[in-house]
């Protein structure tokens, strides 16, 4: 166990200086400045997370849905997901493919848009038209 000896007529009274109190506040206030920049981050990732599986998942559901159809079929090349859900919406665009040697094949593109505009899912793929008989 420790004791304090205290003499009487110290020149130092009990307690903490004010340089004392200010270095303690100071590495206080930057603990918490770390901790809530990597909570902040934490939730910007798990936003980040949640976008890019909604968006595969909706894209994936656009996919199946023209995958069924010969591309002379689609016609509609943007839509939204109604009340599933609100103010995400989709964009389909077909395009030549990158590989010009190979006529017969098309480059889609669908792109997924979330309601704050702030994430863009992407994928791209390429469809085999159907060759003439």
């Amino acid at each position: 166990m420790w004791t304090l000896w205290i003499t009487k007529g110290s020149r130092y009274p009990h307690g903490f200086t004010l340089l004392e109190v200010f270095i303690a506040m100071a590495i206080l206030a930057l603990v918490m400045v770390t901790a809530f920049w990597s909570q902040s981050r934490a939730i910007e990732l798990q936003n980040e997370a949640k976008w890019n599986t909604i968006s595969g998942i909706l894209a994936n559901r656009v996919l199946s849905e023209f995958l069924s159809r010969s591309i002379e079929e689609i016609s509609a090349t943007s839509g939204d997901f109604k009340d599933s859900y609100p103010g995400f919406r989709w964009e389909l665009s077909i395009n030549p493919s990158p590989f010009s040697e190979l006529g017969h094949l098309k480059e889609a593109a669908i792109t997924i848009y979330g309601p704050d505009q702030r994430y863009k899912y992407t994928t791209k793929l390429l469809l085999l038209e159907r060759l003439p008989k």
